[in-house]
């Protein structure tokens, strides 16, 4: 999914950083974010109410989230026209999340979900920051996620990299160089 939310998300991001370069006095960027959240909440919100209906054409789809949002800005109209047409109306939610990233990874933030066999502790958040902070090349904004399938150890996010540093990941490695079937996570 992110190799199709990934050129619209970049697309909206290029062309709100660019604008803002060229606008000093007001932060574009950060009104494309605001503004890009609301239409994705109001695209959600529409097709939640219309799932039991007829299928929306996207192109009513997005009339309506302009109509609902009242959002008069022609090239973010113009970018849900273009997600309309190219049928992608509906992973508006998706390439908001993606924008966030780039507008993160411009600033040098890198956004890292951390799944943890057991919740750590506040020292041990500080030491997984600090290790992650080495692997990204980047400050690092980190989410813990309790999953308990892992057995033991971590496993990270970071941007389309995966480090899988738990037990049920080594289990999986080790049955897979042997060429059995690793058991399951329950």
């Amino acid at each position: 999914m992110r190799g199709i939310v990934r050129p619209y998300a970049t697309a909206a991001f290029s062309y709100a950083y660019g604008k803002n370069a060229l606008t000093r006095d007001k932060d574009l960027l950060g009104e494309w974010s605001k503004s890009l959240a609301t239409l994705a909440a109001a695209t959600a919100a529409i097709v939640e109410q219309t799932q039991d209906r007829a299928l929306v054409a996207d192109a009513d789809l997005a009339d309506a989230v302009c109509e609902l949002t009242g959002e008069k800005d022609e090239a973010r109209v113009n970018f849900l026209r273009i997600l309309a047409d190219n049928q992608r109306l509906r992973l508006l939610p998706e390439i908001v999340e993606m924008f966030e990233e780039l507008k993160r990874d411009n600033a040098g933030i890198v956004t890292v979900r951390v799944e943890c066999a057991m919740p750590p502790d506040k020292k041990t958040q500080k030491t997984l920051e600090d290790i992650m902070a080495k692997w990204t090349g980047a400050k690092v904004e980190a989410r813990f996620e309790d999953n308990p399938a892992l057995l033991g150890g971590v496993r990270a996010y970071a941007r389309d990299d995966v480090l899988d540093a738990s037990i049920r990941g080594r289990i999986n490695n080790m049955a897979s160089s042997l060429g059995v079937k690793a058991p399951a996570a329950e």
